[in-house]
């Protein structure tokens, strides 16, 4: 997520410009970012005052938070860009905070999503991620006032301390189990050697040398066992070179394997590993990790009406019933990205060149404005934007309509290398949507860029395509 804070000229500040800060440790609550300019910065604003009075409220005592004047005192804006983990550990030391709580604003389909993130300012390391989504601004601050007091503390570790545990009881050592002996292998004593001739003909039987051997008696507890004797035959050298070697018989030639087959209508992903997320999205899209995928099949383009148009406002059980009904299923959330993507982690599905309209079907409104974007556009055929289809050949994977997948939606990632993930939690509420759509800009249309909705979430926004696994 790229976030436009303010940017520390690199003078170190005089330590005398915070004295008043006294002993407390200093905790700064920068103002919120939108990356897609899709919410003022009087909202913005508004919604850092909440979340700052929160954390006042919170922390308060342990904390001196330092306020937007002082902040901007200390720091004059440079107007530049930055990635958060980076600048806000940077702020952090320049301000000489302990700790540093940054976020972001955006407005997708009608809803307020506000993501959180606290931060170590001792060598930038992320403390937690929230999201919170609210039908509206008020709706946001009212969930900030119910939630953010239990995020900061659980973020700065203020929660109660537990008793301690009182130490357990010292165990008693039983008696060693005593193992009944066990004899070893003794070793091999040679009786008596009959020798063979020392010279033969190659053309007659090789001579063959018999020898006896005994093993000396093992002794289990001063007791001798009777010695086993063992026989064996053994040929020179020469009964190797002269032994002709049989051929195998030719093998009948093998059924050719049949090529795997898909679904009419969809195309054949190879399987492969590559690096899902991305550093430079948002906070879910983090940590980036190794998955490795199967061979897969997945429909070439959105699913369409009589029309020829994507069918739109279903929810997510309605796309996995259809799915199902042809024989497939939604694709996983890996699989998805692995089609736009492929193994060289292009940021679009046509490669690193910024969209256009020849590549993809999205918003193009500078500064975005939801409002005017829904009445300016709309989707179109799937396929109407050609030069944008993914290596692998499939159409529309950004914007047009946003797409659902299979998985639960998570707020991050698992750091540890996966196969054919598939993220299935009891009781699941939300799932993902990804791609973007006709009302998105240019960073929300990205391939790592992740959304989401509940089980009743629809709009005329929401389409799908299906996946199945390959007929061979």
């Amino acid at each position: 997520m790229v976030w436009r804070y303010f940017i520390l000229l690199l003078v170190l500040l005089p330590t005398t410009s915070r004295a008043s800060a006294g002993d407390e440790p200093l905790l700064a609550v920068l103002d919120f970012d939108s990356p897609d300019d899709s919410a003022s910065l009087d909202g913005r604003q508004l919604l850092t005052d909440a979340f700052r009075s929160v954390v006042i409220e919170t922390v308060g005592e342990r904390f001196k938070v330092l306020t937007r004047e002082t902040m901007t005192e200390l720091i004059p804006p440079s107007g530049a860009e930055c990635f958060l983990n980076k600048c806000a550990a940077e702020i952090g030391r320049m301000l000489q905070a302990s700790h540093v709580i940054a976020g972001s604003v955006r407005r997708l389909e009608g809803q307020w999503v506000l993501t959180v993130e606290a931060y170590l300012t001792n060598g930038g390391r992320a403390l937690g991620t929230k999201q919170l989504i609210a039908a509206g601004q008020l709706k946001l601050i009212e969930q900030i006032e119910k939630q953010g007091g239990t995020l900061v503390r659980s973020w700065l570790k203020l929660d109660p301390v537990a008793a301690p545990v009182a130490a357990p009881a010292p165990v008693r050592p039983t008696p060693r189990e005593v193992q009944p002996p066990v004899a070893s292998p003794p070793p091999l004593r040679v009786m008596r050697v009959e020798r063979a001739e020392e010279a033969a003909p190659l053309d007659e039987e090789p001579p063959v040398r018999v020898v006896r051997v005994e093993r000396a008696a093992p002794r289990i507890d001063d007791r001798a066992v009777p010695a086993v004797p063992v026989v064996r035959e053994e040929r020179d050298e020469r009964e190797e070179r002269a032994t002709p070697v049989p051929v195998a018989p030719p093998e009948r030639p093998r059924e050719p394997t049949a090529a795997p087959r898909c679904l009419r209508g969809m195309v054949l992903i190879t399987g492969g590993t590559f690096e899902m997320g991305s550093d430079a999205g948002d906070a879910d899209e983090r940590p980036v990790h190794r998955v490795s995928l199967s061979t897969f099949c997945l429909d070439r383009t959105e699913a369409v009406d009589d029309t020829g148009l994507p069918v739109v406002n279903v929810t997510w059980q309605q796309a996995q019933t259809a799915c199902q009904r042809r024989g497939g299923r939604l694709p996983t959330e890996a699989e998805w990205e692995f089609a736009a993507r492929g193994t060289a982690g292009r940021p679009y599905p046509w490669g690193r060149a910024e969209p256009t309209r020849k590549l993809a079907v999205y918003c193009e409104l500078r500064p975005w404005n939801y409002e005017q974007c829904k009445s300016d556009f709309a989707p179109l055929v799937p396929g109407s934007a050609p030069a944008g289809v993914s290596a692998a050949g499939v159409q529309d994977l950004a914007g047009n309509v946003w797409e659902w997948v299979q998985d639960c939606y998570e707020v991050s990632y698992p750091a540890d290398p996966a196969r054919d993930p598939r993220v299935s939690t009891p009781g699941c509420t939300r799932h993902g949507l990804r791609g973007g759509s006709y009302l998105n800009a240019p960073p929300d249309i990205r391939a790592a860029n992740r959304f989401f909705g509940d089980l009743s979430y629809r709009r005329g926004s929401i389409g799908y395509r299906c996946a199945a696994d390959p007929v061979r």
